[in-house]
């Protein structure tokens, strides 16, 4: 116990000790405080990740995924048609030009008889004596000229549609093996996976939930837990207010009765601050080890949303399918530019192969009026008129010939053109299109795949670092616990602070000195129990009955629940800081 004579060396000995107790226990509560935020943070970054990955499911578990990937399957179906169609149109033009051979050929041999007959035409003129000039004969061997001229052109252009047209068709022939049979197992894939995309979903759903809500429960305990912490600094104010007030206690000689009411009052605030440090480290560390076991709780449940939902491997299957899918689908768009590449030049030889044979209708349509002008003025010549008049029929005829062989091949070359312009010039558009929207609809997949992987990144990391937390909680309950001892150091402390705790001591409410430190006393608290506490202790006409000197070593048996900082439930509101 105290004694008078020495009063200077005991407080001064007491402001020491109580800083250093009011140190040790802030810093493990703020350590403990460090935790629980490092520990929050990660818990906010998982409960967003794993909102976003049930809206992801939400999305994915609505019958829009179904019909998504029914009108997917439903494109594939279409685009095969549409190959079939193509493939029957190629091979029709393939026909066509094939077609074509026997005409070109009609078509070369009675130009080279042209040729031919182009001298015979001049001899006879020479014989005749008709047409001094040769202009008939010079006629018919210019024209006939330029009939082999544009014939060989035909040629070439008809060898180039050909090879063309056998590009194409070997082309989409082997994007049907390849490509089709690719997009046709796609088709079986997504609709084996459609049956198992509900349920499986709707346990992944389930299995999300639960998740979500321990992470909840998890951050909210860790919110509560923080301000439980928030204790350590209150009672460092308190302690910090203690030693304080030792520094303002009168003289003992001068003014005893003060000097004796002050340090009764001091040593009731310390007693009633050790109180309140043990019920806050009982409740803070009680409340640590409940976030301990919530987050301990949340790993295990992480794990098996990890290892056992049937979404992984759902998902998984979805990523295979959409991965290779769209390879297959980004061949097939460049195959559908290829080919469309392909028809644009082969519309391009079409035209020229049209142009070409306009003119040799025309060079036709000129010898066969040569023709016809020359029988003309045979019949009206005497003599030798009857040969040249069998010269310009034969002409005529063999014109005929050469003009029906062009409408032969014009015929066929039609069907070509017709064949593109009704299948291709439609068809290339809406198969890119539908090849479009089903890759449209692997890459909705794609988002929720990338929806799941950042979860599995999320959930991976809490069950690498969650069992890390969960020692961290541990350690820091451990520590809280541990303070206990700094509330007995306390109360001990403040026995030793009293002159005689057996002896109430009143307040000298006469005693001006008395009244003035007690006012610069009051004037350092800073929580309402240290205020609540001084104002019952120096009302005036008090008997100085203090708060018992102990509190139970194991924290108060019963009461109302207390807020941080020892104060009463009804004071919650109250503002510590």
């Amino acid at each position: 116990m105290a004694q008078l004579d020495s009063p200077i060396e005991s407080t001064t000995t007491l402001t020491s000790r109580l800083a250093a107790e009011g140190r040790a226990v802030e810093t493990v509560f703020t350590a403990a405080a460090d935790a629980l935020f490092a520990g929050r943070e990660d818990l906010v970054r998982l409960v967003a990740t794993i909102q976003a990955y049930r809206t992801g499911l939400s999305r994915l578990s609505t019958d829009e995924l179904i019909a998504s990937s029914t009108a997917m399957t439903e494109q594939i179906a279409t685009v095969e048609a549409s190959f079939a169609e193509e493939c029957r149109a190629i091979a029709t033009m393939e026909q066509a030009l094939r077609a074509t051979k026997s005409p070109f050929s009609s078509l070369r041999q009675r130009v080279q008889t042209l040729q031919v007959f182009t001298s015979t035409v001049r001899v006879v003129e020479m014989e005749v004596g008709f047409d001094e000039g040769h202009s008939f004969s010079q006629q018919i061997k210019d024209q006939s000229t330029r009939s082999m001229e544009g014939l060989e052109e035909l040629g070439r252009l008809a060898r180039r549609i050909r090879e063309q047209t056998a590009e194409i068709s070997a082309r989409q022939t082997a994007f049907t093996d390849t490509g089709g049979r690719s997009l046709s197992a796609m088709r079986g894939q997504l609709d084996a996976m459609v049956a198992r995309i509900a349920p499986g979903v709707k346990k992944a759903l389930e299995d999300g939930a639960r998740t979500e809500d321990a992470a909840r429960q998890a951050s909210d305990r860790l919110g509560g837990a923080i301000s439980a912490l928030q204790v350590g600094d209150s009672f460092r104010q308190r302690i910090e207010h203690a030693g304080a007030a030792l520094a303002l206690l009168p003289d003992a000689t001068e003014h005893r009765a003060a000097h004796a009411f002050l340090r009764h009052l001091v040593a009731t605030q310390m007693t009633a601050a050790a109180t309140a440090l043990r019920r806050d480290i009982d409740r803070a560390a009680d409340t640590m080890a409940t976030v301990s076991a919530g987050t301990a709780d949340l790993v295990a449940w992480s794990g098996e949303l990890l290892e056992s939902s049937e979404i992984a491997e759902l998902l998984g299957t979805l990523q295979d399918v959409s991965g290779a899918g769209l390879a297959r689908l980004y061949s097939a768009q460049a195959e559908r530019r290829l080919l469309e590449t392909q028809l644009r030049t082969l519309r391009d030889a079409l035209g020229d192969i049209q142009k070409v044979t306009r003119e040799q209708l025309e060079v036709d349509g000129l010898m066969r009026m040569g023709s016809y002008n020359v029988t003309l003025r045979s019949q009206s010549s005497r003599g030798k008129g009857t040969t040249m008049t069998y010269v310009a029929k034969q002409i005529g005829e063999l014109t005929d010939q050469c003009l029906a062989a062009r409408q032969d091949v014009m015929r066929h070359l039609d069907v070509v053109r017709r064949t593109i312009a009704d299948n291709f010039h439609t068809s290339a558009g809406r198969v890119s299109g539908r090849l479009d929207s089903i890759a449209d609809g692997m890459s909705g997949l794609g988002d929720m795949l990338r929806l799941w992987r950042d979860l599995h990144a999320s959930l991976s990391d809490l069950r690498t670092a969650g069992p890390e937390a969960v020692a961290e909680f541990d350690r820091c309950a451990k520590q809280m616990r541990a303070q206990l001892a700094t509330a007995q150091r306390l109360e001990d402390m403040a026995d030793r602070l009293r002159i005689d705790p057996s002896v109430p001591q009143a307040f000298p409410a006469d005693d001006p000195t008395a009244r003035e430190i007690a006012a610069q006393i009051r004037a350092l608290y800073s929580v309402p129990e240290e205020r609540e506490i001084h104002d019952r202790l120096c009302a005036p006409g008090s008997s100085g009955a203090a708060l018992p000197a102990r509190a139970p070593a194991e924290g108060i048996a019963g009461g109302a629940p207390a807020e941080p900082g020892g104060a009463p439930a009804e004071e919650a509101e109250f503002e510590w800081f």
